[in-house]
Formats: structure tokens, C-alpha cells, sequence
């Protein structure tokens, strides 16, 4: 079972009675609206959303540095 999965708008979590992944934090700048036309099934919010810390710089050139091998 995932703990979590991460995606370009957020960061889903399995609800611990039915594991259905629950939108439980979203990117800075991202909207509900962007998340349910993103995903392929009738996605359900957590009671308290958070909004996920924007990456550092050393962060970013990681990913850029994976992008780029």
C-alpha cells in the first residue's frame, strides 16, 4: 500500500478505510478545480488540505540535473 503519491499538482494519501487515494496537499498556486479535471476518477479532498512548501534551490538543481542526464 503507497503512503503517498506525489504529482505535479500534489500530494495524494490512501484514507485508511478504503485506501481510495484523497488529495491531501496541493502545489503553491494550484486550484481543486485544476486537481478534479486532472484526474480519471471522482477525487475526494481531505478534511484539511495543505498547501506543499515551494522546493529550495538546491532542490530545483537536482531535478534539473536529472532532467538533463
Amino acid at each position: 500500500v503507497p503512503q503517498w503519491v506525489v504529482t505535479d499538482l500534489g500530494i495524494l494519501t490512501p484514507d485508511a478505510a478504503t485506501c481510495e487515494l484523497v488529495m491531501s496537499a496541493m502545489h503553491p498556486g494550484v486550484t481543486r478545480e485544476q486537481c478534479v479535471a486532472s484526474t480519471g476518477w471522482s477525487l475526494r479532498f481531505a478534511d484539511e488540505v495543505v498547501v506543499t512548501e515551494p522546493p529550495t534551490a538546491r532542490e530545483l538543481d537536482a531535478v534539473r540535473a536529472l532532467q538533463s542526464a
